[in-house]
């Protein structure tokens, strides 16, 4: 293997999905690594955490990246595959007719990432979810010598079976390490979430607002709903930035707290760059209560 191994990151999950923090962090590592010289590329599915996902090629154009789009058929199915670069990193997403079965739509995108992997030779697989697709399609490239890593970041699985044939599992924390071990008896490696600095250092301060990112419930929505209830029934003047991820605004007041004139929160919405909008310059401080309890999957 080479000093810098070619990494291939294989998911149905797409990689520019602004709404998933997993999706973010993954991205992040990668345009990091070939930024130093690594040859870094992904092939990816669809799958978003928006709460109405656009149709694919809408939701790349948002990016503002330039995306060469084809169509594309296998075994009369017919799909479009999506080719986009960010950063130096080469993506081919694949884009299914919704109408086409489950079954067949993993078989595809397993055809096509082993395509995309006899091109790129990948040395190690980057991969992240437990869905059918995405395992057919990292056992279509997996070849002898070939590393899989998992980049593991939520506490949702609740089964070790996810991992099998896994090499590494890479976690951001060792709360999620001690985690894992605790509960599946999965040993993790540590590997801090990735920084780029032009995503996230303001140049001037403003800060105005408490900022809360995703109202969900495994977010800590319900705690901050009652935290800004009981701030404005006190007449506190701290004002709130709620920044919709996955869920919107509305989650707040579907938790069982009278918010009825509450004037005191103000909503940001998803943007294709989270880094684009003002919600770091404007925050005073960030509520992050996240209650480690992730969503359920059933492995």
């Amino acid at each position: 293997m080479s000093t810098t191994p070619r990494i291939l990151f294989v998911s149905q999950h797409a990689i520019l999905d602004m709404a998933s923090g997993a999706a973010l962090a993954t991205r992040d590592l990668l345009e990091l690594l070939a930024s130093r010289g690594w040859q870094c590329g992904a092939v990816c599915g669809p799958t978003r955490d928006g709460r109405k996902p656009e149709p694919l090629v809408d939701d790349l154009a948002r990016l503002g990246l330039p995306v060469e789009s084809r169509n594309a058929t296998d075994g009369g199915h017919a799909f479009r595959v999506h080719h986009v670069r960010s950063r130096g990193v080469p993506i081919t997403f694949f884009d299914p007719d919704p109408t086409t079965p489950s079954p067949q739509v993993a078989q595809t995108f397993a055809g096509l990432v082993g395509r995309v992997a006899e091109r790129f030779e990948p040395e190690v697989i980057l991969t992240y979810g437990g869905d059918p697709a995405t395992r057919a399609a990292v056992e279509a490239v997996r070849k002898p010598g070939v590393k899989v890593v998992f980049n593991l970041r939520n506490f949702a699985y609740r089964s070790a079976a996810a991992f099998r044939g896994i090499d590494a599992v890479i976690v951001p924390s060792a709360f999620a390490r001690d985690h894992y071990r605790t509960t599946l008896g999965l040993e993790c490696v540590v590997l801090p979430g990735p920084i780029v600095p032009d995503r996230v250092v303001c140049e001037r301060i403003v800060p105005r607002y408490a900022t809360f990112v995703n109202p969900l419930p495994q977010k800590g929505v319900v705690w901050v709903a009652g935290l800004i209830a009981a701030l404005a029934a006190s007449k506190s003047p701290v004002r709130w930035l709620v920044v919709e991820g996955r869920a919107g605004i509305e989650r707040l007041g579907r938790c069982g707290i009278d918010l009825a004139g509450v004037s005191t929160v103000r909503r940001l919405r998803n943007t294709p760059d989270p880094w684009a909008d003002r919600k770091f310059e404007l925050t005073a401080f960030l509520v992050h209560p996240n209650t480690g309890n992730g969503s359920s999957q059933k492995r």
